[in-house]
């Protein structure tokens, strides 16, 4: 199951949307060293989003989520 990941730089507002292989990795490549925000978003879970994740040269930074079921509403 793949799911959406959206960066975006909080200094320019740019922002990057991105999917993941089966595993939840991925990988926004250029990105300039500063602060970015994430959101990260798959049907039927509810969106998870991080903020102030500071990238710092050419630094990797593995993040972490746990996306949490969203409510099923029954008919």
């Amino acid at each position: 199951m793949c799911w959406r990941a959206r960066s975006a730089s909080t200094g320019t507002g740019r922002t990057r949307t991105t999917t993941t292989v089966t595993t939840g990795v991925f990988r926004v490549d250029g990105l300039e060293p500063g602060t970015y925000g994430l959101r990260a978003e798959l049907s039927g879970f509810r969106a998870v989003e991080r903020s102030d994740l500071a990238l710092e040269g050419t630094n990797v930074l593995t993040i972490n989520l746990t996306m949490d079921v969203s409510q099923v509403q029954e008919a």
